[in-house]
């Protein structure tokens, strides 16, 4: 328990957990017109506010979500970048404004995520009044305690001090309401970073994600000045490409985000990370791994993968059909030739595409043809089949080991353990 390790955190029980000591959080804005609260995960905040419009809004950029469940994180001490690259597989420094990072365990399993803010005094721009010379780390619902209780244990002499942030989050797509001036995480994802390699083409919309820091204890407050400033100055009213008109800015719940996410290819924590993940399996390495920083735990396992191009299981963008009338749901059984070969981590409705969702499968596994929880689907790698990169190597001796019989990572696990449903 208090071991060199970060532990993986089951965030979706951790919330069920906290609701059941009434500990969870519950947003301010559950208040506004049309809200339904979601459930599971996201329990907390809005699943949606009635409106058939609310993902096409945000892909626009002109509706705001509320992501005030996540749980965000206070750094500060003059040794807080250097702590987070040591421990983690991004590098982290004063000039890094948005980043990503996993923290592993020493076999390469992700235990941890999370997005990173540096503000200064000259960037603060106000959104988050506490927000003066730190480093803010976003993560999911339910584990940031873990995340902060690790970071506090591995400093040792290091001037790092880590903290839960009073402030909350709002996501939107693009920088109409980054404009105003609050203090914003931009997603790098799926931008190949520094460092980073690639495990196949991007095949996602990609939705530029951002999430903006209010100060959590005035949110309903702080999101109304927000959203008064941004109907005055944003220019509206806002016409998308095909003639849809929105003429203020407005809300979207969890649902519209998700599914966006989801055509976006973007993996999340709390669906898509199981205690045996990999961050090859879901081509996290393009924007979550440095591959020539110093030592990090779990670092030798990255490489290994990376080297002989075999990760044990493969992301799969999915395409689902919704004509039997109910809808496919997280933890369907993916299907090929007549046996499962893999689960549905992720689904959501798309505007235009329908049922889609993210599906991790067996790395041999065929996808020409597949079901879903028993409805056709059409299956687009995220990760190539033959688990190779930009970086993977062709050298004569790497191949002849890669023939050799390996044992496989404990991240691997046995073909009936590959699987963890959500």
């Amino acid at each position: 328990m208090f071991g060199i390790e970060p532990e993986w955190v089951d965030a979706q029980a951790k919330i069920a957990q906290l609701r059941t000591e009434g500990k969870a959080w519950v947003s301010p804005m559950l208040d506004a017109q049309g809200a339904v609260e979601a459930e599971g995960l996201d329990a907390g905040v809005a699943a949606h506010y009635g409106s058939v419009n609310e993902s096409r809004a945000l892909t626009c950029g002109t509706a705001l979500v509320d992501l005030s469940h996540l749980d965000i994180l206070e750094m500060t001490g003059a040794d807080r970048h250097k702590l987070l690259t040591t421990l983690g597989t991004q590098i982290v420094t004063p000039q890094t404004t948005s980043a990503e990072t996993l923290f592993l365990n020493a076999n390469g399993r992700v235990a941890l995520w999370a997005g990173v803010l540096n503000v200064t005094n000259d960037s603060s721009g106000g959104g988050a009044s506490s927000a003066k010379d730190a480093t803010y780390l976003i993560t999911e619902a339910g584990c940031g305690q873990a995340l902060a209780d690790y970071l506090e244990r591995m400093k040792f002499m290091m001037d790092a001090h880590t903290t839960p942030a009073d402030l909350a989050g709002v996501g939107f797509v693009g920088d109409r309401f980054a404009a105003s001036g609050v203090s914003v995480w931009r997603d790098p994802w799926p931008d190949l970073q520094e460092g980073g390699i690639e495990y196949g083409d991007y095949v996602g919309e990609g939705a530029l994600f951002r999430i903006g820091l209010l100060p959590r204890t005035e949110f309903a407050q702080a999101v109304g000045g927000l959203l008064a400033w941004v109907r005055e100055h944003a220019g509206f009213p806002v016409v998308d490409e095909l003639g849809y008109e929105f003429a203020e800015p407005t809300w979207a719940g969890m649902n519209a985000w998700e599914t966006l996410r989801i055509a976006s290819c973007r993996p999340r924590y709390g669906r898509e990370v199981d205690e045996r993940a990999l961050p090859h399996e879901w081509d996290w390495l393009r924007t979550a791994v440095h591959l020539h920083k110093g030592c990090y735990l779990g670092q030798e396992a990255v490489a290994r993968i990376v080297n002989l191009g075999r990760p044990p299981r493969r992301a799969v963008f999915l395409n689902i059909d919704g004509s039997s009338g109910d809808a496919p749901t997280v933890g369907d059984p993916i299907e090929g030739g007549g046996r499962q070969i893999g689960i549905l981590t992720s689904v959501g409705y798309h505007h235009d595409d329908g049922w889609i969702g993210l599906g991790l499968v067996r790395r041999a596994a065929r996808t020409e043809k597949v079901t879903v929880g028993g409805r056709a689907a059409t299956c687009t790698d995220i990760v190539r089949a033959d688990g190779k990169t930009s970086a993977s190597t062709t050298r004569p001796q790497l191949q002849k080991l890669a023939k050799q019989p390996v044992k496989a990572p404990e991240a691997v696990g046995s073909q009936k353990q590959l699987f963890v449903g959500k």
